[in-house]
């Protein structure tokens, strides 16, 4: 026997048993079996493994329910975004005055030492 033979072999073995999963037609509710995978494809009202959860569709109470909660948590993140743009500006013209001091103080203190050498 060849490697390819032995393949085919097994192969066609693997597939029989679990498309024999399939054959008992576990899946409820006009659920369509998938055999490689030995899992269920649901409907859009049905869920859970062999599609025997219903889950009905949640219905709104208020019309601008979806826009006030979308437009409430893009508000929130663009104050979010502004605070943050807002805070490292300002964060960077401190940083900026800082360096600019110690650079002063230490161009004071070489002209210092260099004075002192010249007296």
């Amino acid at each position: 026997m060849t490697i390819w033979t032995l393949l085919c072999l097994l192969m066609w073995h693997l597939f029989r048993f679990v498309a024999a999963d399939c054959i008992s037609s576990p899946c409820q509710n006009n659920g369509t079996c998938v055999p490689a995978s030995f899992r269920c494809e649901c409907p859009l009202k049905y869920s859970g493994k062999f599609c025997d959860i219903e889950c009905p569709p949640r219905e709104s109470t208020n019309s601008y329910e979806g826009f006030t909660s979308g437009f409430l948590s893009g508000a929130g993140a663009m104050l979010f975004l502004f605070a943050s743009v807002c805070g490292t500006v300002c964060l960077t013209r401190k940083y900026e005055e800082h360096k600019q001091l110690r650079r002063l103080e230490k161009r004071q203190r070489t002209v210092q030492i260099l004075s002192k050498d010249n007296i």
